[in-house]
């Protein structure tokens, strides 16, 4: 199904299969501020080791989300 779609829309040089949209849904998760134990319960992994492989390849938002949830942000010294 996804060769028949990358030949009917024409795209060139792109990865597109299951695993693709199961690696972007991952990451928007991620980037979206989802916690590791509920991914990993949607993506069905029974163990949190494979959901982490997940994580980490989206690692380089570390800095953004710790600015953004970080609580010792709101200590005034």
């Amino acid at each position: 199904m996804f060769k028949k779609l990358k030949h009917i829309m024409n795209f060139k040089d792109v990865r597109l299969s299951c695993h693709t949209f199961r690696i972007t849904f991952a990451v928007k998760c991620i980037q979206n501020g989802i916690d590791a134990f509920t991914l990993m319960r949607l993506l069905r992994h029974t163990d949190i080791a494979m959901t982490n492989r997940y994580v980490r390849m989206f690692g380089t938002a570390l800095k953004s989300q710790n600015d953004k949830f970080n609580p010792l942000n709101e200590i005034n010294l």
